[in-house]
């Protein structure tokens, strides 16, 4: 779920808009205050700044003091060829005239894709702010792309300058979920953060091999609205729960994505739904890295509500009706567990009432903070029927890009964890990727644990004291209860931005039952 991680311009313009509003509204706002210091901004919806010690490598402007700028080391850009008629040289030409960058080189070419970095001309001096690389790109973009080609399609993706653990001036990404290769992979620079493990994310928040011999979310059932799911080996035909699965994008009976589609569709949903279910035992190709879900035994129940289109990622929402709907057709059915890896940020009051109605059926809602969002209310994820995830890394520091604020209610593993996933070739494959949505996913297979821990849903419900109004509510309320006893804050996670902190689920699974 991101804004700025990857970008799909054409000349149509009207939902672009739509998203560059809200961050001029955001600015507006900022601008408006005049703080001195937004430190010391009591606005902490929208004018909490990210102090430098968690926060990405950056300082604010001394012009604009409400823009959060950041140390930009690239922004790759992947075109495909068939979008410039004269071909390669006249992309090429482009990016010369611009003045935002001072130079690029062509990295990569494969399968008539052509991969450049461009480096900013303010690399050593002042940063820049992300909604000056928005527009140098849409700039760049929207001279790239014909006005009669509908199809053509650019992507870029930003590359920060961060410190990263056992790398002293490490280059990473902040989202590489679908995006094109990366810098520090394409010159062959290794990666040493601990993510190579692709348990890392277990060990994290104390997932031991003890309790997976004894809780697996065997008999839960998830509710996934996501972009719908590819077949794969992570996913197998045991974890899908086809009799509730349902696609509201093309509103066909299931969500499994068809062979006539783009090849980017279904990606989304397929990583974030291994990161929930993915069994260890699926038998996978020989050299293909193991996916293990939080809950491997439960079911998963794809709901597709959304899709990548135009320049808009899969799990940006421009639209709350077929969440809403999605929402609506989880409650009806009696799941438990709705993971919503997505999101917008404007408010639904008829998404809000669905959520609502799903909680009194005792139903636990888990969302993602957002990406690229910094401490701005992303929906549904800051409704408080909800609980709400930011993302962290194997460094157990914050995410630089992860949603952050009051709205958020925890941490989880969501920077560089193994996840399932297609190739452009449509051939399948596993590898690391970084979002809110991968968080989301891990808290949704902790809720897995949870309920199977206490007999399930209806056990819960049937244990709830006849005293209590509206006993649906408190299943997730007595989830809470027990997340604020097993969770815990840190330096690197304080209360203000990350909620109750990083879960230890050893620790839930040993608390009892309480409704207050």
């Amino acid at each position: 779920m991101s804004f700025n991680q990857t970008s799909r311009w054409l000349p149509e313009t009207e939902r672009c808009n739509r998203l560059l509003a809200h961050y001029r509204r955001l600015l507006d706002h900022r601008k408006a205050q005049s703080h001195a210091d937004l430190n010391d901004c009591a606005c902490a919806s929208c004018c909490s700044y990210r102090p430098a010690e968690i926060g990405p490598v950056g300082r604010r402007s001394a012009s604009k003091p409400w823009v959060k700028e950041h140390a930009i080391d690239a922004i790759t850009v992947s075109v495909h060829d068939r979008i410039v008629a004269a071909g390669p040289k006249a992309v090429e030409a482009m990016f010369s005239a611009s003045p935002v960058f001072h130079s690029f080189r062509c990295k990569q070419v494969e399968e008539g894709k052509h991969y450049y970095d461009l480096y900013p001309t303010s690399v050593e001096g002042a940063a820049l702010s992300m909604v000056d690389v928005g527009q140098a790109m849409g700039e760049l973009f929207s001279r790239l792309l014909p006005e009669r080609d509908a199809r053509a399609v650019a992507n870029y993706e930003i590359h920060f300058l961060e410190r990263s653990v056992g790398d002293s001036d490490h280059l990473s990404t902040r989202g590489d979920d679908g995006l094109s290769p990366l810098s520090a992979r394409a010159r062959g620079e290794p990666v040493r953060d601990g993510s190579s493990d692709p348990l890392w994310h277990h060990k994290m928040i104390n997932l031991t091999d003890a309790i997976k011999r004894v809780y697996d979310g065997t008999n839960i059932k998830v509710a996934h609205p996501d972009t719908g799911y590819r077949r794969h080996p992570e996913l197998s035909d045991d974890a899908i729960d086809i009799s509730n699965s349902k696609d509201f994008w093309r509103e066909d009976e299931h969500a499994i994505i068809h062979v006539d589609e783009h090849k980017h569709h279904g990606r989304h949903g397929l990583a974030t739904g291994s990161v929930i279910v993915s069994d260890p035992n699926n038998p996978l190709p020989a050299g293909m890295t193991q996916v293990t879900g939080v809950a491997p035994g439960a079911t998963l129940a794809p709901l597709r509500v959304t899709a990548p289109q135009w320049f808009k990622p899969g799990p940006v929402l421009v639209s709350s009706v077929r969440l809403r709907d999605a929402v609506s057709f989880a409650a009806k059915r009696n799941l438990d567990v709705i993971s919503m890896s997505l999101g917008m940020p404007f408010k639904s009051r008829g998404l809000q009432e669905a959520l609502r109605t799903a909680r009194s059926k005792g139903m636990i809602a888990v969302a993602a903070a957002g990406n690229y969002t910094f401490a701005v209310d992303i929906y549904p994820a800051a409704y408080p029927e909800v609980i709400s995830c930011a993302a962290l890394g194997p460094d157990a520091k914050p995410w630089s890009a992860s949603g952050y604020g009051q709205h958020v209610d925890l941490i989880a593993p969501g920077h560089r964890v193994w996840v399932a996933t297609v190739t452009d070739a449509n051939e399948n494959i596993t590898r690391r990727s970084s979002g809110t949505s991968h968080a989301t996913a891990t808290m949704a297979g902790v809720a897995c644990l949870w309920l199977q821990r206490h007999g399930g849903r209806q056990a819960i419900l049937d244990r709830v004291p006849a005293s209590f109004p509206d006993p649906g509510f408190k299943v997730q309320d007595a989830f809470v209860i027990a997340l604020r006893k097993a969770s815990q804050n840190t330096p690197d996670l304080p209360q203000r931005h990350y909620g109750m902190g990083l879960v230890d689920v050893e620790r839930l699974l040993q608390l009892p039952l309480e409704f207050v």
